[in-house]
């Protein structure tokens, strides 16, 4: 006889497993994004191409993730997220092995342009099940969840510059990122998805419309920031390789750092966003952010770990300002959400592709200028919109 207790404790149970293959799946998706910044200097000699066309490497991967976080959300609704993660999975282990068998530009943009859509899906899934399965953690839960993504970046970046090292090449190093997704794929088939229901949400078009300003200083604050961090992860190693001679084995040191420390933050974040507020939080850690990265700079190769340590500061961000707009805007979250994140989205990839030229034009170390001014324009939307949130 199954009894209410037994039901909810078989309930648990399966949310369990699911939380742990989530957790599983981000790793593999931040090992399978961030190793493309340890291959950039081999792209540019291996492909013959140069920053510029780098960057609008960049700029495709970024217009694939934001219509697929798009069409993922729509997935969702339609036939589940169970659905959407296979596709995501699918995705991936597709443009993985192509990735494996890249031997031209053109190659190369269909690769990302596929990966940049597995991660978007993957990401939906993950983002919409979250406020299902964890009704009393989602703080705990979503921060949770961005430390593997960086434990993930972590691992990813300093494996890859060890297998570079072994000469072990950049295709080997994608053809076994595929093996790993096929294997997530086969546990997946063990997983039980439960079938979240999307309830209506109340119609507040006057209420958003009040607050149309205030959703443009989110997307604002959450764009520029998301490019400061993905340009680093994508950009730092070329930055040490060109302008200071480095190696790559030395350079990926550097960036293993940055994410390292980055994961560190994620880890420990929430307790002190949790004890000092959201907003205060994000303004004071990405203050300290920026006097690293400028002080990294101008100090050239001596301020490499500078540069590198920033990223603790780095970490609370993306998440916090996440948590704080859904706080912000209750019963227009989702439509909300979604504009942000797209608008974010929108912000990194025109700014990657506008760094790819200024590489070209102006040289690396004039170039990385770019992302300590990016997030100091997060910063202001961030107090603008501490501002008027302490006015209402």
């Amino acid at each position: 006889m199954v009894t209410p207790n037994s039901e909810k404790k078989c309930n648990k149970n399966k949310y369990i497993y699911l939380i742990i293959f989530m957790f599983a799946l981000m790793i593999l998706d931040a090992i399978a994004e961030n190793i493309k910044g340890v291959f950039v200097p081999i792209f540019k000699s291996t492909l013959n191409i140069n920053d510029s066309v780098i960057g609008i490497w960049l700029f495709v991967g970024s217009f694939a993730y934001i219509i697929f976080t798009y069409l993922g959300g729509l997935f969702s609704r339609k036939v589940g997220q169970k659905k959407v993660f296979i596709s995501g999975m699918l995705f991936a282990i597709l443009a993985t092995f192509l990735f494996s068998i890249t031997k031209s530009m053109g190659m190369l943009f269909v690769d990302t342009f596929l990966i940049n859509a597995a991660l978007a899906l993957c990401a939906i899934a993950i983002n919409t099940l979250i406020p299902f399965i964890a009704v009393s953690f989602q703080a705990v839960l979503m921060n949770l969840t961005h430390f593997f993504y960086g434990f993930g970046a972590t691992i990813g970046t300093s494996s890859a510059g060890y297998l570079l090292n072994k000469n072990i090449s950049w295709q080997k190093i994608y053809l076994g990122v595929t093996v790993l997704y096929i294997v997530m794929m086969g546990i997946f088939y063990f997983i039980k998805v439960p079938e979240v229901s999307i309830n209506k949400e109340t119609n507040s078009s006057n209420k958003l419309e009040l607050n149309k300003t205030l959703v443009y200083a989110f997307g604002i604050a959450l764009g520029f920031y998301v490019f400061a961090e993905s340009a680093t992860v994508t950009w730092f190693v070329n930055y040490m390789e060109k302008g200071f001679n480095l190696g790559i084995g030395s350079a990926t040191k550097y960036l293993s750092a940055f994410t390292a420390v980055f994961t560190i933050g994620r880890l420990l974040g929430g307790f002190v966003v949790e004890k000092f507020g959201e907003l205060r939080s994000v303004i004071v850690s990405t203050v300290i952010a920026i006097i690293l990265f400028v002080t990294g700079i101008i100090l050239a190769e001596k301020g490499l770990i500078f540069i590198a340590e920033s990223g603790l500061f780095f970490a609370i961000t993306f998440p916090t300002i996440v948590l704080a707009s859904s706080k912000v805007f209750k019963s227009d979250s989702s439509y909300v959400m979604g504009l942000i994140v797209s608008s974010a989205s929108v912000v990194s990839m025109i700014l990657n592709a506008i760094l790819g030229s200024l590489n070209q034009a102006f040289g690396p170390s004039r170039a990385f200028f770019i992302i300590p001014i990016s997030l100091f324009i997060s910063l202001c939307a961030q107090f603008y919109i501490n501002n008027s949130l302490r006015k209402n």
